[in-house]
């Protein structure tokens, strides 16, 4: 290996291409078509059992809510839609599943969203849709860490389309930036990001303990597919923007595949 100096290697990997999990998922009918649902995921390494997603008990997913014709609520740390209707048109997820956008700053690698309530409806034809809104948890100001999340899905025969906007205030926690550990930029936003020691070369990172200051990152996304015979045609567009001390970046992605 190039980073091992030239001498021998040896090294455990665990959950390489997805992570270790374990979870719990139910229904309770209630009668009349009502149902009560729940889910607790858990994600960890294999190799020190220690937690993943910040170390949260239930980091992949953790709900309770209710379920009926129409579609169903629910509460807790979600899936926002960015996953639920496009992120399937990512080639790595028709590919390797090794790869996600730059920083997945477009949110395409499926991410949740915590302290969220989310409905997510049933078919209604060739059509879904659905919606949620992360509070943030800040005594004195509703609108600081909190996020919400809009999109839907349409499909016919050998063709579907989905769209979603998701948009995270003062992103924080396992979504905080540290742009030079996240994409390797020395500066973002106007700012430096890492200082280098002239003498040794040696590198700091200025955001590894302390995230960068992000006012606001949205992120839309839009994908399809098209299957003639026996190729598929699929694509995905997606188009972020990131707002901070004073500045806006926007970063865009395209993307096309034939399977």
């Amino acid at each position: 290996m190039s980073n091992s100096g030239g001498s021998h290697v040896f090294k455990f990997d665990d959950g390489v291409s997805y992570g270790n999990r374990i979870g719990f998922r139910g229904t309770e009918d209630l009668g009349g078509s009502l149902q009560a649902i729940f889910a607790l995921e858990s994600g960890f390494r294999l190799g020190t059992g220690r937690y993943v997603f910040g170390g949260a008990k239930f980091g992949r997913q953790a709900y309770v809510g209710l379920k009926n014709q129409w579609g169903q609520i629910s509460f807790g740390n979600q899936l926002d839609m960015t996953e639920e209707y496009v992120y399937l048109y990512n080639i790595s997820a028709w590919a390797s599943g090794y790869v996600i956008h730059q920083g997945d700053f477009d949110r395409m690698n499926g991410d949740r969203l915590p302290n969220s309530v989310r409905f997510m409806s049933n078919n209604i034809g060739e059509f879904t849709f659905g919606g949620m809104y992360s509070f943030g948890n800040v005594s004195g100001n509703f609108h600081q860490n909190s996020a919400w999340s809009v999109g839907g899905h349409y499909a016919v025969n050998t063709f579907n389309l989905g769209v979603a906007y998701t948009q995270l205030n003062n992103p924080n926690g396992i979504y905080a930036f540290d742009p030079y550990a996240m994409i390797g930029a020395r500066t973002f936003l106007g700012q430096p990001t890492v200082t280098i020691d002239p003498a040794t070369g040696a590198r700091t990172d200025l955001f590894s303990a302390n995230a960068f200051s992000v006012n606001r990152q949205g992120a839309l996304a839009v994908g399809g597919a098209w299957t003639l015979g026996n190729l598929m045609l699929s694509g995905n567009f997606t188009w972020t923007s990131i707002k901070g001390l004073g500045v806006t970046s926007y970063m865009k992605v395209y993307e096309a595949v034939a399977s």
